[in-house]
């Protein structure tokens, strides 16, 4: 039975069951509208948390391309030097071989000097 006001509208009147049919409903929606509200909470939430961890990964990269990058330079260093120390080897062992050259050489020179020296002096003193 249901009635309706045309003078008051401000009363509805149901029978029994379907008021609370109503109310039950009216709970029902009062319910779904807080777990709506607190799903979109929880929504938020795990949006900030995806974004803080994205932003972790994101840095992590980042510190990994550096890692790889200073690793790499490290290598090209490394190879730099080994070419460099290799030709100052044999730099090295050049110049030990013309020190050993002049050595010898000035040991001939000398040689020829003192005997020169000793055959100008023999001439003068015979003379």
């Amino acid at each position: 039975m249901t009635i309706f006001s045309q003078n008051d509208i401000n009363k509805v009147c149901f029978d029994q069951s379907t008021a609370k049919k109503i109310a039950a409903d009216l709970v029902k929606g009062d319910s779904a509208k807080v777990e709506l509200e607190k799903t979109k909470k929880l929504v938020f939430q795990l949006n900030e948390k995806i974004v803080e961890k994205d932003s972790v990964i994101l840095f992590y990269i980042k510190k990994d391309t550096n890692y790889i990058n200073q690793v790499k330079s490290y290598a090209e260093i490394k190879e730099k030097q080994s070419i460099l120390v290799t030709g100052l080897e044999k730099d090295k062992d050049k110049l030990i071989t013309e020190n050993n050259n002049l050595k010898t050489g000035l040991k001939w020179v000398g040689g020829g000097f003192v005997g020169t020296l000793i055959s100008l002096l023999t001439f003068a003193l015979v003379k």
